[in-house]
Parts: structure tokens; C-alpha cells; sequence
């Protein structure tokens, strides 16, 4: 925004030491007229969807690895008793 030399001269001489609510109010101006996503909000339904995703494909793995885990667990003492005569 302040890059922006059409818009530069229509801010305040010293933007920085505004209050916190002008500042955000000057950006959703500039945002609204200008058409720019500065936040990157039209990408959140995107990321939203693939940050689900790998959750999922994170959640399965994370059961096959428990799964396995366990059925190594009972392999493991299964030869246990074998070697100790049981």
C-alpha cells in the first residue's frame, strides 16, 4: 500500500504512528478499492481444503503405523513364548 504511488499521497505523512483501528481501516479501504488480497483470504478456502487433507492422510497413517506397531508386538511375544517353552 504504501508502494502504491497512486495511493501514497493520499495517506498520512506518518502512517506508522497511527492508532492501531486507523491503520487496519486504511488497509481494508485500500483492499476494497483496490481489488488487492493483501491477507491472501481468497486463498483460505484452498488451504483450508488441503490442510483437511493432510490431516486425514496424516490420521490413516497414524493408524496403519499403530496397527503395525501392535501386530509386531504380538509377533514379538508370540516368539517370546516359543524360545521360553511356554
Amino acid at each position: 500500500m504504501l508502494n502504491d504511488p497512486s495511493v501514497r499521497h493520499s495517506l498520512p505523512h506518518r502512517p506508522h504512528l497511527l492508532p492501531v483501528d486507523a491503520k487496519r481501516a486504511l488497509v481494508s479501504l485500500y483492499a476494497d478499492t483496490t481489488g488487492v488480497d493483501l491477507f491472501g483470504v481468497r486463498q483460505l478456502p484452498e488451504m483450508v481444503h488441503w490442510l483437511q487433507r493432510a490431516a486425514m492422510l496424516h490420521d490413516d497413517h497414524e493408524g496403519r503405523a499403530i496397527e503395525a506397531k501392535e501386530a509386531q508386538r504380538l509377533v514379538d511375544a508370540s516368539r517370546h513364548n516359543e524360545t521360553a517353552g511356554v
